[in-house]
């Protein structure tokens, strides 16, 4: 398996909204979205037990930001497949999913 480093970063807004502009129960919501989804990732890399014992998942939390980055060691094609399912549920709650890896190559099952 190819394992390599690669960042995934969850922010709140996207870059053309401005944060003033969101209601503050609406950030909080947003956040709370954020963390879910981080979460996701999180969970679904560490219950494949095989995955579990070759990957390593470093979560930093900027709030001056207004994100939530992931780093993350592991098999690049796995990690893109997690990446692409959590990525459906960012975008239904408002979040950006930005990431080096290409998930234009995934192939998302139901």
């Amino acid at each position: 398996m190819n394992t390599q480093y690669s960042v995934v970063t969850i922010s709140v807004t996207d870059l053309n909204t401005s944060i003033k502009r969101l209601s503050k129960a609406l950030i909080r919501q947003r956040w709370k979205s954020a963390y879910k989804v981080a979460d996701m990732i999180r969970d679904r890399l560490f219950n494949d037990e095989a995955l579990r014992e070759i990957t390593q998942l470093e979560r930093n939390i900027s709030p001056d930001k207004f994100e939530v980055t992931l780093n993350i060691q592991g098999p690049k094609s796995k990690i893109a497949e997690v990446v692409a399912y959590a990525k459906v549920t960012a975008d239904h709650a408002g979040l950006v999913i930005d990431t080096d890896l290409d998930l234009t190559r995934v192939t998302l099952l139901s």
